[in-house]
């Protein structure tokens, strides 16, 4: 939403009332980029500071832009106060180096987050607007950070107007992807890679006892020739194949090596036995000699 006025009053409307700020398991949230003020006063002067920079000057330029990222009331269980700093740090970076102040309101069934941002780029006098495509392209990057990041928010995946489904197979696919590469660039071997994709909250699936592929979030099946993985899944599976025969290897030579030890053992416990045996004769020997003699 664009606003060529009323810039104290929008941000008023996202901090003025505390009833909309807090929630249980919830205290107030402000999130800001390149605001140094706290007071809110201050922070609409710097707003304004930053508009009168503009360098084409227009009594119709929007001075403001309020953004609403909103999510389903299905999905409020998985949101605390990290995730809904990570959506919205997300959304700054990539809207662009501007001027920002975000809050979180708790006051309708569904959670939702405002950012206020500047109308012209921080400190650089150009114009802060977005075209359809790019604001389209924006959406996309978003949904592709919450598929990836937080896939259990499934109820969250909205479609968008013009007919464009970001909720569709070949979105899923690029966020699994990512996910992917992320698993294989943290993983040694197959277990782990399979660890990490399962703790990203999607899960592997198996054509009898082999390995097929990758179950989304939501239970979409794609298998990992058609995501590109199988050769490396494969490579993954060799490596692991080889560690647990050496392990086994070791094990056997442990195993060896407890035997050899063990019949040691019994060995110098036999010579122990022998020569315990010698002194003892030895000692009563010496006894009996000296008995006798006195």
């Amino acid at each position: 939403m664009s606003r060529k006025n009323d810039i104290e009053r929008t941000i008023n409307y996202l901090f003025k009332d505390e009833t909309k700020l807090k929630a249980e398991g919830f205290q107030p949230i402000t999130i800001r980029k390149n605001i140094r003020s706290r007071k809110l006063e201050n922070v609409v002067k710097e707003f304004k500071v930053n508009e009168s920079m503009r360098k084409q000057s227009r009594i119709d330029a929007v001075k403001l832009y309020h953004t609403v990222l909103s999510f389903h009331q299905k999905d409020g269980q998985y949101l605390n106060e990290k995730a809904l700093r990570d959506f919205t740090k997300e959304y700054m970076k990539l809207r662009g180096e501007n001027m920002y102040i975000a809050t979180a309101h708790f006051n309708t069934t569904s959670i939702h987050i405002h950012i206020c941002e500047s109308g012209s780029g921080y400190m650089t006098g150009r114009a802060n607007r977005v075209s359809k495509q790019q604001l389209r392209e924006l959406k996309v990057a978003m949904q592709t950070f919450q598929q990836t990041k937080y896939p259990q928010l499934t109820n969250s995946l909205p479609k968008h107007q013009k007919g464009i489904s970001i909720n569709n197979r070949e979105s899923k696919k690029q966020s699994l992807l990512e996910c992917l590469k992320q698993a294989e660039g943290n993983s040694k071997n197959l277990t782990e890679f399979l660890n990490h994709i399962e703790q990203s909250g999607h899960q592997p699936y198996y054509r009898g006892d082999k390995l097929a592929g990758i179950k989304y979030a939501d239970d979409t099946k794609f298998r990992f020739s058609s995501l590109g993985y199988k050769e490396k899944v494969e490579e993954l599976s060799q490596r692991f194949n080889e560690e647990q025969q050496k392990l086994a290897e070791l094990e056997d030579l442990r195993g060896s090596s407890s035997s050899r030890e063990q019949e040691h053992e019994s060995k110098a416990k036999v010579i122990d036995d022998e020569e315990d045996n010698k002194m003892e004769n030895e000692v009563e020997m010496e006894y009996t000699d000296d008995d006798y003699s006195g």
